[in-house]
């Protein structure tokens, strides 16, 4: 069964992969840089713009580099991600709020981008959230996010029967539609392929994605897993990984 993570257990893991996230987690580099580019397709000047979900910068530096941003404002539940994220925004006024997003009183400004890579997976209740950050806009501001798809590490979720609640595109957009004018959706299929069972497990560590599954490995268990993922999702005398971002953009009413 999908299963609720704990806030303090994301910021747990991600807080320990933070010297090797950007070295593993590619497909979530190319998920930024392919929403800043189809971002470009509706502003290029924001004034004020808030991050959701920085992490260690990969969209932030895609914001700071093809937009015109005068005043930005990172969240994470990470407070370690700060100096990154600071080093990439010398040129623009800069300031961090440390914690979960869902608590949108913690954002007091006004904003004319709200922008996300990655990060809303992890929030159960997306109609509570838009209806918040949509009053935490200005008028015609554009709301632009990542998230990832029902295929999302179907490998894993397959053998160990746990995870995250992935919704279907049409699921979001129809939550987006709700509170917003939706300007652009399209989802893609990334497929990474590892040379054996425990290296997925070892790359989803390296990203601190391994707090989608609170499990506690043993040797039987690590070698069951292997076993049925060769099984499974074998190719070529490799297994796959399967990533399904699904991008969206979207103006307020």
């Amino acid at each position: 069964m999908p299963i609720h993570i704990e806030k303090s257990l994301i910021k747990e893991r991600f807080s320990k992969s933070i010297n090797t996230y950007n070295e593993y987690a590619t497909v979530q580099a190319t998920v930024a840089k392919r929403l800043a580019q189809k971002l470009k397709e509706h502003g290029q000047e924001f004034n004020t713009v808030l991050e959701l979900g920085a992490g260690t910068g990969f969209l932030t530096r895609e914001l700071m580099e093809q937009f015109k941003v005068n005043s930005l404002t990172c969240n994470d539940l990470v407070p370690d991600y700060k100096p990154l994220l600071e080093s990439l925004t010398e040129n623009s006024s800069f300031s961090f709020i440390e914690g979960d997003l869902e608590q949108t009183e913690l954002f007091q400004g006004s904003y004319d981008l709200i922008a996300s890579a990655s990060t809303l997976q992890w929030i159960l209740e997306l109609d509570s959230l838009f209806e918040k950050l949509k009053a935490k806009m200005n008028s015609n501001a554009i709301f632009a996010f990542s998230t990832f798809g029902k295929k999302n590490m179907v490998e894993i979720r397959t053998i160990l029967q746990s995870g995250l609640y992935y919704p279907s595109l049409e699921i979001v957009l129809e939550i987006v539609q709700k509170h917003f004018s939706l300007l652009h959706y399209d989802e893609e299929i990334h497929s990474i392929s590892f040379n054996d069972p425990v290296d997925v497990l070892k790359h989803i560590k390296r990203t601190g994605v391994n707090a989608l599954f609170q499990t506690h490995w043993t040797k039987g268990d690590l070698h069951r897993f292997s076993s049925q993922y060769k099984e499974l999702f074998s190719s070529d005398n490799q297994v796959t990984l399967t990533y399904h971002p699904m991008y969206i953009i979207a103006q307020k009413k």
